[in-house]
């Protein structure tokens, strides 16, 4: 299997693309980084195979380690209404939480929210405007809310949803990224429990990975950038079982409504980002949008983070 990385700014149909944390080759520091978050002038990386995470200041060249003791994991989000963040400590199955990062005796957690037990938390997302904050159990699909760490609201999506990796928040709405079934849920009202379900065009299989041919679509996480949502799946190549098999098509994708998403009107923007590696949580930031890649296969064998940026 053959990994082309883009070193620097590649141009096409109006969209800019760049590596944007440096690697020593084919070398990098992070090995499954799954996503990068823009928290109070700082950055950080999320390694899930480092079993740490990342940061540097804002500008700054070189990124450390937080020195936390974390097992795989995955997402972390800051809310500015209590001064908290709160990072998902998937493997260790509970939600940490304080005021710094880079203090870990700040650090509280919980293996539980309204009574359920965390099994293995994938995502968490803050809404700056209301507060609200929401964490993703996987599978079972649960998705958890709360203002208060002590009261905490429950959307239990487990008959709709097999296994769902990320929350998106666009547009004050939530969205639940499922999975393996390559479904969208959008939630239309959490305290009624009202919600839609968006169905991917050209499903074949109910799997946590797999390639457009054989699987249809496997979604990591979405985003909405300058008019189109900007959607990730977890195509690698030891997932095919046939060959020829093309294991980057549709791996991104970009289409301008959920009735094209249905029918399968998007975009295939997969040879804008490196062969052979898997995008996973996309962030929209200063006017650009960012995916994290990393080599499913041999970790750290590329991984690193992509800016895109949309000039038309």
């Amino acid at each position: 299997m053959q990994i082309f990385l883009l070193s620097s700014l590649c141009f096409a149909g109006g969209l800019d693309v760049s590596c944007y944390t440096s690697a020593n080759g084919n070398r990098s520091l992070f090995h499954w980084c799954t996503g990068i978050f823009f928290i109070r002038n700082r950055e950080w990386v999320v390694s899930l195979k480092d079993n740490q995470l990342f940061s540097r200041e804002k500008g700054g060249k070189s990124f450390l380690s937080a020195g936390l003791d974390l097992k795989r994991p995955h997402s972390l989000a800051y809310n500015q209404q209590d001064s908290l963040y709160y990072l998902v400590d998937t493997d260790n199955h509970r939600l940490l939480y304080g005021t710094s990062l880079l203090e870990p005796s700040s650090l509280s957690f919980v293996t539980s929210l309204a009574g359920c037990p965390l099994k293995r938390p994938h995502d968490v997302i803050v809404d700056d405007q209301t507060g609200w904050v929401y964490v993703l159990n996987p599978n079972p699909v649960q998705v958890f809310r709360f203002k208060q760490i002590d009261v905490v609201e429950v959307l239990d999506l487990s008959s709709t949803l097999v296994y769902s990796r990320a929350l998106s928040l666009i547009n004050g709405k939530v969205y639940v990224v499922g999975s393996s079934s390559g479904q969208i849920v959008e939630i239309e009202d959490f305290a009624q429990k009202k919600y839609r379900v968006y169905k991917s065009h050209g499903k074949k299989k109910i799997i946590s990975s797999g390639d457009w041919q054989e699987s249809g679509l496997v979604n990591n996480d979405l985003e909405f950038y300058k008019g189109f949502w900007y959607l990730t799946s977890y195509f690698y190549a030891e997932s095919c079982e046939t060959e020829p098999c093309d294991y980057d098509k549709n791996k991104f994708i970009r289409f301008s409504s959920w009735a094209d998403f249905e029918k399968g009107r998007w975009e295939d923007l997969s040879s804008y980002l490196p062969s052979g590696l898997v995008p996973y949580f996309l962030t929209r930031h200063d006017g650009a949008l960012f995916v994290a890649m990393y080599n499913h296969s041999f970790p750290g064998r590329g991984d690193a983070i992509y800016k895109i940026v949309d000039e038309e």
